[in-house]
C-alpha cells in the first residue's frame, strides 16, 4: 500500500512538472531557431548561433529523460506516460526539419511584392536612373527593400533591363538577393558579379538568388 501511494505521489508530481518544462521549452527552442534564420547578415547570426545549438543540446536531453520516464510510468498508462516523449521529438523534429529560412524569405517576398513591382516600373519608366556603375539609389520609401544601404544595381543589355535587390550581404560576392529580369530567363554566372550557387524563380521575371563567392 505504501509502495503505491509513494509512486502515485511521484508520478503525479513528476508528470505534470515534465510535461510544463518540455511544453515552455519547446515554445523558446521553436521561437530561438525562428528568430535564429530570419536575422540578417552573419554578424546577427553569429550571435544567435550558440543559442541554438544549446537548445537542441538541451531537447536531446529532455528526449532521453522522457524515455526514462516513459519506461518508469508506463504501468500508470500509455498515453499520458508518453506525453512528455511525444512533446519532445515533436519540438525536435520541427527544429531540425522546418525550413524556415525558405518559409521566411517567401513570407517576406509575399509582403514586399508591390514594393519591388512598383520599383522596376519606375525604373523601366526611367523615373530610376542609375549611375555609370550601373548604381541607383531607391526613393526613401522603398529603401527598405536594399541590404545594401537602400541601393540596387541595374543591368541593360541588348534590351534586357535586370535589376538586383540585395537582401543579405557578408562580401561583395557573398550575398543573396532578389534579381529582376524583364525577359524573364535566369541571371548568367557573373552578372552582378554573382557566383549563383542557388537560383530560385519566385514569380514571373523574378528570381531569389545566393552568390557563394570564391
Amino acid at each position: 500500500m505504501n509502495q503505491t501511494l509513494t509512486s502515485e505521489e511521484t508520478y503525479g508530481a513528476g508528470f505534470p512538472s515534465l510535461v510544463v518544462f518540455s511544453t515552455w521549452f519547446g515554445v523558446i527552442a521553436i521561437g530561438v531557431t525562428a528568430v535564429t534564420y530570419t536575422a540578417v547578415g552573419a554578424r546577427n547570426q553569429a550571435w544567435l548561433q550558440p543559442f541554438a545549438t544549446s537548445i537542441r543540446l538541451i531537447l536531446v536531453a529532455l528526449v532521453l529523460a522522457s524515455i526514462i520516464f516513459l519506461s518508469l510510468s508506463l504501468h500508470e498508462g500509455i498515453k499520458l506516460a508518453a506525453l512528455p516523449l511525444f512533446i519532445n521529438l515533436g519540438v525536435l523534429v520541427i527544429v531540425h526539419l522546418v525550413p524556415y529560412a525558405s518559409l521566411w524569405e517567401e513570407i517576406g517576398f509575399r509582403w514586399q511584392y508591390g514594393n519591388y513591382t512598383a520599383v522596376t516600373n519606375l525604373v523601366e519608366s526611367g523615373a530610376i536612373q542609375p549611375d555609370e556603375t550601373g548604381v541607383a539609389w531607391l526613393p526613401q520609401r522603398y529603401r527598405h527593400l536594399s541590404a545594401d544601404n537602400g541601393r540596387i544595381t541595374i543591368l541593360n543589355d541588348n534590351g534586357t533591363t535586370a535589376i538586383l535587390f540585395i537582401t543579405q550581404q557578408y562580401s561583395p560576392t557573398q550575398f543573396a538577393g532578389y534579381i529582376y529580369r524583364s525577359n524573364n530567363t535566369p541571371p548568367q554566372t557573373g552578372d552582378f558579379g554573382g557566383q549563383w550557387q542557388t537560383i530560385i524563380p519566385k514569380r514571373p521575371n523574378w528570381y531569389y538568388c545566393v552568390s557563394a563567392g570564391d
